[in-house]
Formats: C-alpha cells, structure tokens, sequence
C-alpha cells in the first residue's frame, strides 16, 4: 500500500468580498489611464507608490476576459498600476460588458458560486467593499462575453453610493454601443419551462420581487436584463423566474437583450404548452 498523504490545509489568502454587489457608472470620456476600462474583469483599488501621478486616486487594473485566479495574480504581481506599473491589492472586482461564474470558498464556510451578467453600456458591476476583505480558500473567477451566464444576483437592490466612475476607451464605446437592450412588453414572451422555482438562487421569493415590482418599491432598471430570442416563430426568454414576475407585476415595457436561440442551452427548454404559462414550484 501507498503511505496515506499528511492531510494538507488549503492555502489561506484576503481578497474583495465577492458576496458584496454594487454597480458604479461608466462615464462615456476618455480619462486618465488609470481610470479606463475595457470589457471584462478589471481589479480596482489604490495605488500605494507616493510617486505616482495615480496616488490615493481609484485605478483600475484591466484583466479583460478568460480565467482568473486573484491569488495568483496578485502573488505573482500581475495586478498592476496602469499609471506606473507598480503592483497593488485589489478591493473591489470592476465587471464591464461581459458576464462572469465566480466559484469560491471563504475559510470556515461550504464552497459556493455566484454569477454576474453585465451588459449596459453606462454601467458595470462592483463586488466587493472597500476596506472589507475576507479570507478565502479558493477564488477562481471565469469571465465571458455577456449572455454567457445567467445573472443569479438578481433582484438584491444594487447600492449606488460610495463606488467610483470611470471612462471608457472609444473601441470600448463602439463595442458598449451594440450592447444597449431595446424594450418590450413581457406580456408578448413566452417561457421555455414547464416549471421554475419559487426563489432564485440566493433564496429571494420571486413572489417578492413581484409584490415590489408591484409597488413600485423596486424598479425594472435595478434588475439585470432578460435574454430574448425568436423560437417557433415567437419571443421566448430563458430567464423565466424575472419573466414571471414582470409578468405578474403587470409591466408593460422591459428591458430586454436579444440573443440567438443557439446560444440557449436545449435542457432549459421543457415548456409543454407553447411557453403560455409556467409552473411555480
């Protein structure tokens, strides 16, 4: 028999609390380099060299997209200052024009995963709170191009106040401009499901977000946007639990985001009469 490995303890390191969302403005200008962003993840934070023409200012580190492992990328030094090019600690993960799967473990707790999808063309998503790290045994963050995930941080309301804005670069913009969602009456698309849960994936009722949509205590614009697609000659979405509830809630004009039907994985689609109406768990 093989000797039975000493048990080894996971590594331990602090980054940005990717529980934490926000959402800051993109400031549509050309701005110092040390404020651009370019589509996917860029980390965010301060840069501590006291001859950079960057000091105590917000500077983002453009990482754009594919995997990411911060750890790593921090240890390793490739987290760097646009302004001098010397390395920093992010606080703050910045996501632009691309969606995101975060798969992470914080020390003490059950690994977990999280997805972010992010496609206005005047905003980006912020997970972390500045001056609030926490201590992970692993951070792997995996960033596409927008509809590759669905956003499951829906419908928690996003805090405006605090975050920074930046600029954006002009091949940014041309590409942000393609990225606008039109609008349409949910009333005029059908689910792909014969069923949905009664939460989404943070355990939110989706009967809530309805009763606040309702009230108008919670505005459309504050939920990430619906992918919509031509099926069988009609508008479908794949994001049925936020169709349901604009549905219920009576609106009669949403944002929404057009993307081809291929890009819908076929185990969603178990609709059984048409997608006129879905079962709620």
């Amino acid at each position: 028999m093989y000797p039975r490995r000493p048990f080894e303890s996971p590594v331990l390191f602090q980054c940005p609390d990717v529980r934490s969302s926000g959402e800051a403005d993109v400031i549509k200008t050309r701005g110092p380099s040390w404020r651009i962003v370019e589509p996917g993840v860029s980390y965010m934070g301060t840069c501590g060299n006291r001859r950079c023409e960057a000091e105590k200012s917000r500077v983002l580190s453009n990482m754009g997209m594919g995997k990411h492992r911060p750890n790593e990328e921090i240890c390793h030094e490739q987290i760097r200052c646009p302004a001098c090019d010397s390395p920093f600690r992010p606080d703050q993960f910045f996501f632009y024009c691309c969606s995101a799967k975060v798969n992470f473990c914080i020390n003490g707790e059950r690994p977990d995963e999280l997805r972010v999808s992010e496609n206005r063309a005047d905003k980006a998503r912020v997970l972390g709170k500045t001056g609030s790290p926490v201590t992970y045994s692993m951070l792997i963050i995996k960033v596409e191009m927008p509809g590759t995930f669905e956003d499951d941080s829906t419908l928690d309301t996003i805090p405006t106040a605090g975050l920074t804005s930046v600029s954006t670069t002009a091949s940014s913009m041309a590409r942000s401009d393609l990225l606008r969602p039109s609008y349409m009456d949910p009333q005029d698309i059908l689910y792909i499901q014969d069923s949905i849960s009664n939460r989404f994936q943070r355990g939110r009722r989706i009967a809530d977000t309805m009763n606040q949509l309702l009230s108008g205590s919670l505005s459309v614009d504050r939920i990430p946007t619906i992918h919509v697609f031509q099926w069988k000659g009609r508008w479908h979405s794949e994001d049925n639990r936020r169709l349901w509830a604009f549905k219920k809630a009576g609106l009669k004009r949403v944002p929404v985001k057009h993307v081809d039907r291929h890009s819908v994985d076929d185990r969603k689609f178990s609709t059984l009469n048409g997608g006129v109406s879905v079962r709620v768990r």
